[in-house]
């Protein structure tokens, strides 16, 4: 006759042949909270639960020109700020990346390493190796679409191989999740994770997104969030020639395909500079502007056609009401602090709705109220 355990023992069991915390109850199990750091855009960080998480994957997919390298680095700027003992790898696969560039955007180059990779192999072996052993630090992959596969560059151009590519990256992100792990009682999140990854068009598609994303299936699965990045516009400059109409900025479309445990499906845009421009910096998203859309849809500014009324206040349009929150950061303040509280609410937890009385289901369907028949 085989001797059952209660839950202690059996915890205590398992622990003892496989490991300290390898079964924990799911009370204590703090390990898989994964917290937010933002991401540079305040409306992304928002619909994202408070930006890209800690200890997980983010996958950045977009076309040429989309900002993904912008977004990766602004990303590995804000991991270093928060952490003061983290690194930031980049896998420079496309080669360009420098220095120059990366302190633009308010990223440490005095934690941050190069790895300049000979194959996709390659890259994927050291960046599994550095998730192994690193005390805390942001992995970046710039792009995974520029891992060539060994058996590619071996061979001719001509000779036809069966999805390389795809075999490499699936196999390489599951080794990276099981370096990633954390142990399950500590909060301590060591390895974050980003990759670029670039759209094609697919020929022949009558219906539907005839864009996909190459190298595999298997990183949609390993990716905790997965962002859609697109170009909207280029912003410039007004002008009567061609000198004059420069090119300052981009108007950038997220599209959150995936995002673990918060909401899916939501699009954001912002402004996002490209060189100094009125007051903004280089690499600078405008937050301001992000913010407007929301005060309105959460009815905590109301608008009615061109005048906007917060408060007491009214504003005469978008621009007249970015203006005053820029210049006043109290002001600024209490609208971000009401989006945040009025945008929290969309995911707490609901009351319970109550069972019904007896009364009612001992009537069954005659106690309800039955719809109108069809031409009634």
């Amino acid at each position: 006759m085989p001797k059952y355990l209660p839950p202690d023992a059996l915890v205590a069991l398992i622990n003892k042949e496989f490991g300290a915390n390898t079964l924990v109850r799911a009370k204590d199990a703090v390990g898989l909270v994964k917290p937010r750091l933002s991401t540079g855009s305040f409306a992304l960080d928002l619909q994202l639960g408070g930006g890209f998480p800690e200890g997980a994957i983010t996958l950045l997919e977009g076309d040429k020109g989309s900002s993904k390298s912008w977004t990766m680095n602004t990303m590995a700027a804000m991991f270093l700020q928060t952490h003061k003992n983290g690194v930031f790898i980049l896998v420079n696969a496309e080669g360009t990346n420098d220095h120059l560039f990366l302190e633009s955007l308010g990223v440490d180059t005095a934690r941050t390493f190069f790895l300049q990779p000979e194959s996709g192999e390659q890259a994927w072996d050291a960046a599994i190796k550095a998730a192994q052993f690193a005390e805390k630090v942001f992995i970046g992959v710039d792009s995974l679409d520029a891992c060539v596969p060994l058996t590619e560059l071996e061979g001719d151009v001509g000779d036809a191989k069966y999805a390389p590519a795809a075999k490499m990256n699936n196999k390489g992100f599951r080794k990276l999740i099981s370096a990633m792990k954390p142990d399950l009682t500590s909060t301590d999140q060591r390895v974050t994770a980003v990759f670029i990854t670039q759209l094609r068009e697919a020929i022949g598609v009558m219906f539907g997104d005839p864009k996909r994303s190459v190298g595999g299936m298997g990183k949609a699965f390993a990716a905790m969030t997965i962002i859609r990045l697109s170009r909207i516009k280029v912003l410039r400059t007004e002008g009567d020639t061609v000198a004059e109409k420069k090119s300052y900025g981009l108007e950038i479309e997220a599209h959150i395909t995936k995002n673990k445990g918060w909401g899916e499906g939501e699009k954001v845009k912002w402004t996002l500079y490209k060189e100094n421009h009125e007051g903004f910096r280089r690499g600078q998203i405008d937050n301001v502007t992000e913010l407007i859309p929301f005060l309105l849809v959460y009815k905590i500014a109301d608008k009615k056609g061109a005048w906007i009324t917060l408060g007491t206040d009214q504003y005469q349009g978008d621009k007249d009401l970015a203006a005053q929150l820029r210049i006043n950061d109290e002001l600024r303040a209490w609208c971000i602090a009401q989006v945040k509280e009025a945008h929290a609410k969309r995911y707490e937890m609901q009351e319970e709705v109550p069972a019904p009385t007896p009364s009612i289901v001992n009537k069954g369907t005659s106690a309800l109220k039955r719809l109108p028949k069809k031409g009634k």
